[in-house]
């Protein structure tokens, strides 16, 4: 596998990390509350939804392209092209952590 693949799977990626989310909160966001709980280890924290909808998929997408790249120079020194699917990690886990907002009865 190239590196311009690796770089196709690193953007795609990242753009269902960073858009999907996005894209759900701005679909439900007349329906929202205000206050948006999350859970941080034992401690419910409220943020705002605008922090909620926009900063967190921001910030996680942020540390998305940090672990892709990461993740596309070990595949390339090492020989291992299978490791860049990897990269598909955190959408997946993306698409799991909005489950609860698609489910909630508001």
């Amino acid at each position: 596998m190239t590196a311009s693949k690796f770089i196709k799977i690193q953007v795609l990626s990242t753009a269902i990390a960073l858009i999907l989310p996005i894209a759900i909160y701005l679909i439900m966001w007349n329906s929202l509350p205000e206050q948006i709980q999350v859970n941080v280890m034992t401690n419910p924290l409220y943020l705002s939804r605008t922090i909620v909808a926009f900063v967190i998929p921001a910030a996680l997408s942020v540390v998305h392209l940090i672990i892709t790249f990461v993740i596309r120079h070990r595949a390339i020194k090492e020989g291992k092209p299978q490791i860049m699917w990897l990269c598909f990690l955190l959408p997946l886990l993306s698409i799991i952590g909005m489950i609860p907002i698609l489910t909630m009865n508001i």
